[in-house]
């Protein structure tokens, strides 16, 4: 029962700051109307790495969901983010920066599962069930997907591989500290 309740913390704060992030630290794309650049994904996928698929299902989904309940065709796009961080989270779950060190394979590793796991939730499944759930147009809404997908993609690759360089970086400090200790005594 513990060993839930640091995951069940890190899933109400990561659906909490998503939900902020996407509501209030979103940049107009100007490529297509309603896509924005949001950093709220680089949150995802870090939180999907390190705490698992099934956290960064329900971050992803609930996240999205709180920030745009209101608007008309939400769902599709909360869908969405609920199986990037479930793509995420199975992709990466090899990965772990409390063992292994942020480095250049680590980074491509990273960064590999997330442009695929955004190009399949953004780019291929929120387009489909916009068509099948809201009856929107094939054309605009597989252009929007694209779009989001690639933004997604390239602010992940900045603001989760920053997330991933710095957590790495705490980590290997506290090792260190450990070792000290450890060596004292």
């Amino acid at each position: 029962m513990k060993k839930y309740i640091p995951k069940a913390i890190v899933t109400v704060a990561g659906i909490i700051l998503f939900s902020a992030l996407d509501t209030n630290v979103a940049i107009p794309s100007f490529l297509i109307k309603n896509i924005d650049l949001g950093i709220q994904y680089g949150l995802l996928a870090f939180v999907s790495t390190q705490f698992g698929p099934v956290v960064g299902l329900l971050v992803g989904f609930l996240g999205h969901a709180l920030s745009v309940h209101h608007s008309n065709s939400w769902l599709p796009w909360a869908i969405s983010s609920g199986l990037f961080g479930l793509l995420v989270g199975l992709g990466c779950k090899s990965l772990d920066i409390k063992k292994n060190k942020f480095d250049l394979k680590f980074f491509l590793r990273f960064n590999g599962v997330q442009l695929a796991s955004s190009l399949i939730s953004f780019a291929l499944l929120a387009p489909v069930l916009a068509i099948l759930f809201y009856e929107h147009d094939a054309g605009y809404v597989f252009e929007q997907g694209l779009v989001a997908a690639l933004s997604n993609s390239f602010t992940t690759l900045v603001v989760g591989s920053l997330l991933c360089v710095s957590y790495s970086m705490i980590i290997a400090q506290d090792r260190e500290y450990e070792k000290l200790n450890s060596s004292k005594h």
